[in-house]
């Protein structure tokens, strides 16, 4: 059985009927809500309740709710737009009209076209290639790896799987500190560690001492020389970040939610955002890690295109990827699937293994849309735990049991 057509006029009256006033429609008393808690800005408010193209705002919601109700698209939208405009907030109309097709396609189950013509990509793209030339890419700052890689530009992911111990945070550290004597405004959110324990990561490369000893002088129980030289080292440290690297770490409840990451990303506008690792960011209805990436990859991708910075997304290995990787099998999954791997522009694999050299830390780009893929070598500098500006091109051997490395004899590829 068809729903009544519902229509704006047909509104006005069952609300007039049910004795509630003409102008106390929800959108309308959303947007004087907003104005109050946020401020008389209509830029801000239009951003916030009309959205764009890849991050809906609160207006979308209302829509699906008149759709369902029985309303035409076209009279959803054109509702919305009116209730926008009794709350002195300008809407796009063309944009409204888009979600009121999707949403009466999703309810009526006709599935979901595209709503973006061809001359809208080509001016996204357009857009993109002007903001790649004006942009400096985030590097490794580890001069041959970074020929291959040749970096991620705003709006893109680098994806970095490891197991557990493989060096992870070293290498996003190094991602983070590049980015930093680049001029770039870096968020480092982790999950993984508290807060003060990056903090200590950072000194311990700064001054090429082990973890204890740079804690031994947090609490002055070293000797004077050594308290006097971390005093020395974080004020260069503080100099050098001129105040462009922030850091986010767990809650008092030991949690790190995507709305808090989200909310100080929108705050600071950084330039690149590293998260440690993605299925922390788990919400309280999340069941699996699966889950948790398929809710809040999206949306870090969207806010990453949104607000112009460049995504690195840490994330431990599964249990299936771990024991392909130990058989030399490449490309493997973090916890989560394949849904981060589909996503990124560059995914990077990280692999540490015994060897007849001693202990041995492979990268390897298992993706990368721009430039071929290749492995190299890296020199993990102990006790800093950090990665040294070498790298040495190596070729994968599958064997049985685990996967060799070979010296790379030929050029760079």
């Amino acid at each position: 059985m068809a729903l009544p057509r519902m229509t704006p006029q047909r509104w006005r009256d069952e609300n007039q009927a049910a004795g509630e006033p003409e102008g106390s429609l929800p959108l309308d008393a959303l947007a004087r809500d907003l104005r109050e808690k946020l401020g008389d800005d209509p830029e801000g408010l239009a951003a916030l309740l009309v959205g764009d193209r890849t991050l809906p705002g609160l207006t979308r919601p209302r829509i699906a709710e008149l759709v369902e109700r029985g309303w035409a698209p076209e009279d959803a939208a054109s509702l919305a737009a009116e209730e926008l405009r009794r709350g002195r907030v300008e809407p796009d109309e063309i944009l409204l009209r888009g979600w009121s097709y999707q949403v009466f396609a999703e309810v009526r189950n006709l599935g979901s076209g595209a709503v973006i013509e061809p001359e809208e990509h080509l001016l996204q793209l357009r857009r993109r290639a002007v903001s790649e030339r004006n942009t400096r890419p985030v590097r490794f700052g580890i001069p041959r790896l970074d020929e291959c890689f040749t970096g991620i530009f705003p709006g893109e992911m680098l994806s970095v799987v490891a197991p557990q111990g493989s060096g992870k945070t070293a290498l996003a550290l190094n991602l983070a500190e590049t980015a930093l004597r680049d001029g770039l405004r870096v968020l480092f959110v982790s999950a993984d560690m508290p807060a003060p324990v990056i903090l200590v990561r950072r000194l311990q490369r700064r001054l090429h001492w082990p973890e204890w000893r740079v804690r031994a002088a947090l609490q002055d129980g070293a000797t004077r020389g050594d308290v006097e030289a971390l005093r020395a080292a974080t004020a260069a440290m503080r100099k050098a970040d001129a105040g462009r690297f922030f850091l986010l770490g767990a809650d008092t409840r030991g949690s790190c939610c995507d709305e808090r990451v989200l909310s100080v990303a929108m705050r600071i506008a950084p330039d690149l955002l590293v998260v440690d690792y993605l299925t922390l960011l788990r919400g309280p209805k999340d069941r699996s890690d699966l889950e948790t990436v398929g809710r809040v990859l999206p949306r870090l991708l969207a806010a990453a295109d949104r607000l112009g910075f460049a995504l690195i997304v840490l994330s431990q290995m599964s249990r299936d990827a771990k024991r392909d990787q130990r058989a030399g099998e490449t490309g493997g999954h973090g916890k989560g699937g394949g849904l981060i791997e589909e996503r990124a522009t560059v995914e990077v694999e990280l692999l540490r293994y015994e060897d007849e050299a001693g202990t041995a830390h492979i990268v390897e780009l298992t993706k990368n849309r721009r430039g071929p893929n290749a492995a190299f070598r890296l020199d993990l500098r102990l006790p800093e735990i950090a990665f040294a500006p070498e790298a040495v091109p190596v070729v994968r051997e599958k064997r049985r049991k685990s996967p060799g490395y070979t010296v790379q004899t030929v050029g760079l590829l």
